[in-house]
């Protein structure tokens, strides 16, 4: 029973690896970017929760959206090639986006309650530990050196991350420190 449906689920991940790829990728960089924005503007725990999964339901579904026109436009202008269903591949691209996008948003949640102080650091590594663990589901189901996709998406997720680190500095030190969010609300 496990076996067939570890079989199945390799299977349908395999059939759209591209859409679990970038769906991952995509909801793990735009809500860590969200926790960064607000650690960094020393905002309260509970609005990671609301803005990151509000954020993974929004973007998720735009993320799908865009996905299902893009695929029903390449099937129009494709007509003689074989072609997935514009729904699954937009529902590959929801459910990999949501599953994996939350990811930033737990740890966070769950190491604040462990050790506030450090909860953007923990959440940073295991953000980092995602990108590795997308690089070798990418490198195992697409038969490539795992070596290859863990450095592609570590020096990905280094770029996101830093991008990401320079907006919580802004957001600290400009912003907080400088009291300019009053100007705003």
């Amino acid at each position: 029973m496990i076996s067939s449906s570890q079989e199945y689920l390799t299977g349908k991940i395999t059939k759209y690896l591209p859409e679990f790829v970038y769906g991952s990728i995509d909801g793990t960089v735009t809500t860590f970017a969200i926790i960064a924005g607000i650690a960094g503007a020393n905002l309260e725990t509970s609005i990671v929760a609301i803005l990151g999964f509000s954020n993974i339901l929004a973007d998720g579904f735009s993320m799908a959206s865009s996905n299902y026109l893009s695929e029903q436009s390449h099937q129009e202008q494709n007509p003689d090639q074989d072609h997935h269903s514009p729904i699954k591949t937009a529902l590959a691209t929801f459910l990999s986006f949501i599953s994996i996008g939350s990811i930033p948003v737990i740890a966070y949640l769950i190491v604040d309650q462990i050790n506030p102080v450090n909860a953007f650091l923990w959440t940073a590594i295991i953000t980092g530990i995602t990108f590795i663990g997308i690089g070798a589901v990418r490198g195992i189901l697409s038969k490539k050196k795992l070596n290859t996709n863990f450095n592609r998406n570590i020096n990905h997720w280094y770029d996101c991350r830093r991008s990401s680190v320079w907006c919580w500095c802004i957001f600290r030190e400009y912003y907080v420190k400088n009291n300019c969010m009053r100007r705003f609300f």
